[in-house]
């Protein structure tokens, strides 16, 4: 289904304007909506009434079947939130799971660069659904992996409060809500002026952010209107303005005294660093075999040039005194960035409209525009060896003075910058039944919606195309293309710097530039009310329609796509589409009330049949029970099962190209030694030596989605939850355990499991790769290529507890609140073919997450102390067993320097760290200023020993990379609102 979206949106806006009449502005009055009037009454009485996510019946975090977590704009705003994805990583649902967020620079992930999404429970960002005012978002950002919202998109001045569901609710709202739902509710008819500005200096310098807002609102005698708009930006944290993140050290520690056992830099006296290796060549043949470093007060054998050693390599072999020598640091590493700096745009508008015609009919309309512009300072590595003797010889080469093939370690800069256009429309019209079913007439309602929401990206990288390449470092040979200049990729000053000519770099340095559309389509239909009483109370019931399509377009840069790239694999466009046809129907049913032990007891049942394009159909349902059982206490209980469709990247991703030696690729090398019957018998079949080597060249790799293969996901999900509110004091406390397995999850097959499958079991994976079976042939029995991509195998589990609690209690000298949040991890479980590891208390996935708020409010002033605590995550464990399984030995700490040539014990851990935050505000009737310290202390993310030598992760400096520390160190922030 197709929508003509620029009419839909203005002739929708048109439509309304019409119909409020231009007088309808002038004849401004103080009569409000008497709906609106009595949800903001019960807000005005207790700020978490809430409609809650997930559900048709008003309710809030403490009473709900569903384990709900609330965190109002107002809370955000004195905990010194800036943006969306501060309130939503700040939370302990997300807190505790790996997040992609604007740390990933220069990393695959997706969505691209730039882009913040949000796992929940750990299960990743596609088994997370996240809504604005209960709708979807469309999903944006750039690349042929587009498939989650991007936070950057939601602004965060048009926020009245985000809502955590923290259980799976497929039933009520479909795919992707596996692991919870994030349902962000926006501010609704406001009458009269906001405007806001904030800032955020940093103490160190580096990471400032900034922001203006503002909005108006009209009311009118049948309805509200509102505008408005945000600009915020935010300045790059860069390597360079942190001391942990400027030198990458091996942090490794002497295993009898624990003293670091890092080699000092002879140059500088400190720890040496191993940022990217950078500033040397090294000569292959000659005399001058090994490797040199520039050094212009060098007058040897050859001037400009010392020679620090006569290993070529990065081998255990290599002197110490060699590694010491080696330039490992650039002062370009100090401007590559640690934080992408971003700039969003942001329009927002919203109007509803009460028909003349029908007392309770109302049509309302609401659209969020966002623009965001990004990008990243990088460095690229050349790390290149002469292969053939056409290499830095060929007539034309006369620059390179070592009288062998040489070739440099150097860099060279790699930026990638990123703009999109985000845009989601919504129109509908719904209400009582009024004169057509009067028995009905204030209880039923209905709605129909229709919503259109796009991403528009462009995306560009900077690249070294291969066949220019080639020729400019043999001096342009006959054959070359136009403009070719001989590069001198030897020259002493660039190779220490990594800043080359630019007009010898023009020929083949470009920076490439490719597009990605991804577009969302929704109608949907639905009623609900009471459908008769029971003894116990009414019998209510939601019941609708939902069609939805979705398609992605993704068109790499044309080098790109032409896979003219020198050190990247190429990609063709991906491109597709998905719809599906969904029915739901949800019932409240009041079973026993007023009864010894039992105040109240409700079942809800709720259940989504569903039919995708791409697969067929599927049907989810969900049970949940709440049992008041006494005043004070409730006990709540829900069990179900959710799904998620495969994204549209994990069907349609066109080709990706690279290349994999053929021992990484082949289980059949070396078979007779396998203890896998399946494995044996079918190598054997083929004719193949037991001994078979695979000693050929590589294989060549080719990436693709998996139309036609994949089904949905299958989750299931049970919660059991207490909920305790005692009346002799103003206490709240709920306890939740949950626990969740995904079955049948999609994952990117390595390539290596192509052949091994097929071997054992899984034949319709035979035809995704191609082996020489001819005796004859002088290759018989290489792989020749492979064709991997997706593939339902996995099985995810989480399980844990939360906790939701707080206490209010009024003073003389004012009121006293206190909110306590925690999060235990018990299990995130992977099973892969028959394996399954945990990762909780893993480095990413720390067992125990937590958040205090202390408030007090005293007249016009409000002070706020916010303590955020995340719990010690050790790859310990983890490691040992996996050293215990390769080895035969418990050693995982204990690990042989590739530096030091010495045994050293390393830190494959993170402390336990908390960071506080102090806030103060002045409320005056009309306007508010709020001023205050994150990260008073000034921690430091924690550090850990090198990976190469220690466990799963990846650094920033020396510091975990995507983790959930503070990366800025103590900032100060200033907010000011004024209502007019």
């Amino acid at each position: 289904m197709k929508f003509r979206k620029a009419g839909l949106l203005g002739t929708s806006f048109a439509a309304m304007m019409l119909m409020l009449g231009t007088s309808a502005f002038a004849q401004e009055t103080k009569k409000e909506d008497s709906k609106v009037e009595k949800k903001e009454e019960a807000v005005k009485k207790d700020e978490s009434v809430v409609v809650v996510t997930g559900s048709r019946i008003r309710r809030n975090e403490f009473n709900s079947t569903s384990p709900i977590q609330v965190i109002t704009n107002e809370e955000s705003v004195l905990k010194g939130d800036a943006e969306t994805s501060d309130v939503i990583y700040g939370s302990t649902t997300a807190a505790g799971a790996q997040q992609v967020n604007s740390t990933w620079n220069g990393y695959v992930v997706d969505g691209g660069p730039g882009v913040n999404t949000v796992s929940l429970r750990g299960l990743g960002a596609t088994r997370t659904l996240v809504l604005v005012n209960g709708k979807r978002m469309p999903p944006a950002g750039v690349r042929g992996t587009v498939a989650a919202v991007d936070l950057n998109t939601i602004p965060f001045s048009m926020q009245n409060r985000v809502e955590f569901l923290k259980d799976g609710a497929s039933t009520v709202y479909g795919s992707e809500a596996v692991g919870g739902v994030v349902n962000i509710i926006t501010n609704t008819n406001q009458k009269g002026g906001k405007i806001g500005a904030k800032a955020y200096v940093t103490q160190d310098g580096g990471g400032e952010r900034y922001g203006v807002d503002g909005s108006y609102g009209w009311n009118f005698d049948r309805g509200n209107v509102m505008i408005g708009g945000e600009y915020y930006e935010r300045k790059a944290l860069t390597a360079g303005d942190r001391d942990w993140a400027q030198c990458q050290q091996e942090y490794a520690f002497n295993p009898t005294t624990g003293a670091r056992a890092d080699l000092i830099d002879p140059a500088t006296g400190q720890y040496k660093c191993y940022n990217q290796l950078q500033g040397l060549v090294r000569v292959y043949s000659g005399a001058n075999a090994g490797e040199w470093v520039p050094d212009s007060t060098s007058t040897g054998p050859i001037p400009g040039w010392k020679k620090i050693g006569t290993s070529t390599g990065g081998s255990s072999a290599t002197p110490t005194a060699q590694i010491l020598l080696r330039p490992f640091k650039s002062s370009k590493n100090d401007e590559t960035t640690v934080v992408n700096p971003v700039k969003t745009t942001s329009l927002y508008a919203s109007g509803r409209y009460q028909l003349p015609f029908g007392e309770d009919l109302e049509v309302k309309t609401d659209l969020i525009y966002n623009k965001r512009e990004s990008e990243f300072r990088s460095l690229r590595q050349i790390f290149a060896s002469p292969v053939t003797t056409s290499w830095l010889t060929a007539p034309g080469a006369s620059y390179n003075p070592f009288g062998g093939y040489a070739a440099p370690v150097a860099l060279f800069d790699f930026n990638n910058d990123q703009s999109i256009d985000t845009y989601r429309f919504n129109a509908s019209i719904g209400g009582g039944f009024g004169d057509l079913l009067p028995a009905f007439a204030n209880d039923w309602e209905w709605e129909i919606y229709a919503q259109t929401g796009k991403s528009h990206g462009k995306y560009g990288q900077d690249v070294i195309k291969y066949d220019e390449f080639q020729q400019a470092i043999v001096g342009c040979p006959t054959g070359s293309g136009a403009g070719c200049v001989p590069f001198n990729w030897l020259n002493a000053n660039s190779v220490a710097t990594g800043d080359w000519d630019a007009a010898q770099t023009k020929y083949f340095f470009a920076h490439d530039v490719g597009k990605t559309d991804y577009e969302q389509n929704i109608v949907e239909a639905s009623i609900n009310g009471t459908a008769f009483e029971l003894p116990a109370g009414p019998l209510k019931f939601a019941a609708g329609l939902h069609y939805r399509e979705e398609s992605i377009d993704d068109q790499p840069g044309p080098i790109t796509q032409d896979g003219n790239l020198w050190g990247s694999t190429g990609a063709g466009r991906t491109k597709g589409t998905d719809n599906v046809k969904e029915g739901f129907l949800e019932l409240d049913i009041p079973v026993l009330a007023k009864l010894p032990l039992v105040e109240k007891l409700d079942l809800n049942l709720s259940g989504r049949q569903s039919k995708y394009k791409s697969y067929g159909s599927n049907g989810v349902y969900k049970a949940n029970l709440n049992w008041q059982i006494t005043p004070e206490f409730r006990f709540s209980a829900s069990q179900g099962t959710n799904f998620r469709a495969p994204a549209l990247y994990e069907l349609f991703l066109a080709n990706q190209t690279g290349f994999l030696g053929q021992t990484s690729v082949d289980p059949c090398i070396e078979w007779g030694d396998s203890t896998d019957t399946e494995i044996k018998a079918a190598c054997s079949a083929i004719g193949l030596d037991p001994a078979y080597q695979g000693a050929y060249s590589s294989a060549l790799i080719i990436t693709q989605g998996s139309q036609g293969i994949l089904k949905p996901e299958k989750a299931d999900n049970w919660d059991i939850g207490l909920t305790w509110t005692p009346k002799s004091t103003n206490l709240r406390m709920r306890v939740d355990y949950y626990d969740i397995t995904v079955n049948d999850t999609i994952t990117k097959l390595n390539a290596y499991y192509i052949p091994y499958l097929c071997y054992t079991g899984r034949t319709e994976l035979c035809s995704k790769f191609t082996r020489d079976t001819n005796p004859t042939s002088s290759e018989f029995g290489k792989i020749t290529s492979i064709t991997t991509g997706y593939v339902n195998i996995e099985q995810l589990t989480s399980r844990g507890i939360d906790l939701e609690a707080d206490y209010r209690k009024e003073f003389s000298l004012g009121k006293l609140t206190v909110n306590l949040s925690g999060s235990w991890m018990l299990e995130s479980g992977e099973e892969f073919l028959g394996e399954k590891d945990d990762y909780a208390g893993l480095i990413y996935q720390p067992s125990f997450v937590g958040d205090a708020t202390v408030r007090f409010d005293r007249g016009d002033w409000t002070y706020t102390w916010d303590i955020d605590f995340i719990g010690k995550a050790s790859n310990y464990a983890y490691n040992n067993e996996q050293y215990l399984a390769n080895y035969g030995v418990e050693n995982s700490d204990l690990v042989g320097s590739i530096y030091s040539k010495t045994t050293t014990r390393v830190k494959p851990y993170t402390e336990a760290t908390i960071t506080h935050g102090f806030s103060v505000r002045y409320k005056s009737d009309d306007w508010s200023v709020t001023a205050g310290v994150n990260n008073v202390f000034d921690e430091t993310p924690p550090n850990v020993s090198m990976n190469q030598i220690s466990g799963w992760y990846t650094r920033l400096g020396n510091s975990v990379a995507g983790g959930p520390y503070d990366l800025y160190g103590r900032t100060f922030y200033a907010s000011f609102r004024k209502n007019f």
